[in-house]
């Protein structure tokens, strides 16, 4: 699992300039990325959020989430979406690409969409196979999709001021992310976060809630899930432990928390992911 927000880890290098996964049934909290991420809906449907605003991504469905651009998937039953992190390091160009936005999701019929599909099964059957050359395929190809995205009558750009903010929020939000970090195990107040951050409880909360569609209480209970999600899976712990790591009061709290978040109980969670 990565920090909140500002998600580090699987990022795209400039060498081979894509990185993957098949994830079933994703539940994630809101972050943003430095790369280009793109989602593709394999089976079933994805409740996003994007930069505050809730779609519903069905079969066959891609979305773009431009780098900087905060975005979550919610609770939506049974799904399998593949995810696709694409930099955009490996170019003489050193565009800005962070202002740039697409209307999600993205769906058979739009001039857009069968260009990013036809290079993501590409990029897939490549790296799956690793024939000679699949290096150079991959490069090729994500190339070939950045260039589609540059270069779409389908994008809006920020205006400069609107952008401005944009970027203070992301600062803001990764502060929060190094406050919670540090301070998950314990109580965590709403008055106590905003006065680290130097802002009043209610401008914090409005903002927090514009900026990602979610509540800061929420946030703080999704966190706090994902890191017992980890210890569900990684050992035969009892779930009092598990719970007081996670700043849970007691197993009770713990157990509703779990599965308002995550969609089943931490019992049933590692059930389906045991080892």
């Amino acid at each position: 699992m990565s920090a909140f927000y500002h998600e580090t880890h699987n990022r795209a290098a400039a060498d081979y300039p894509y990185v993957q996964c098949y994830s079933k049934n994703l539940i994630y909290r809101p972050h943003f990325h430095r790369d280009v991420e793109l989602a593709m809906v394999v089976e079933g449907q994805a409740l996003v959020i994007c930069d505050g605003k809730e779609i519903l991504a069905r079969t066959g469905d891609i979305c773009v989430f431009m780098p900087g651009e905060i975005h979550s998937f919610a609770p939506s039953g049974e799904n399998v979406i593949h995810i696709l992190k694409v930099s955009c390091k490996h170019s003489v160009e050193r565009p800005n690409l962070s202002g740039i936005r697409f209307q999600n999701p993205l769906s058979a019929g739009d001039d857009l969409y069968s260009v990013l599909r036809e290079s993501i099964l590409c990029i897939e059957r490549e790296d799956r196979l690793h024939s000679r050359g699949f290096g150079f395929a991959v490069c090729e190809q994500t190339a070939r999709l950045i260039c589609a995205l540059l270069r779409s009558d389908a994008q809006t750009v920020r205006e400069a001021t609107e952008q401005r903010r944009h970027d203070v929020s992301l600062s803001m939000l990764e502060r929060v992310n190094v406050y919670i970090e540090q301070h998950y195990t314990e109580q965590i107040t709403l008055a106590g976060v905003a006065a680290a951050m130097g802002f009043s409880p209610y401008y914090f909360a409005h903002q927090f809630k514009e900026i990602t569609g979610s509540t800061f209480y929420r946030h703080v209970l999704a966190y706090r899930c994902e890191r017992a999600a980890e210890l569900l899976t990684e050992a035969e712990k009892k779930m009092l432990e598990i719970a007081d790591a996670c700043g849970f009061s007691d197993v009770r709290s713990f157990n509703r928390a779990f599965k308002s978040v995550m969609g089943l109980t931490p019992s049933a969670y590692r059930e389906q992911h045991r080892l």
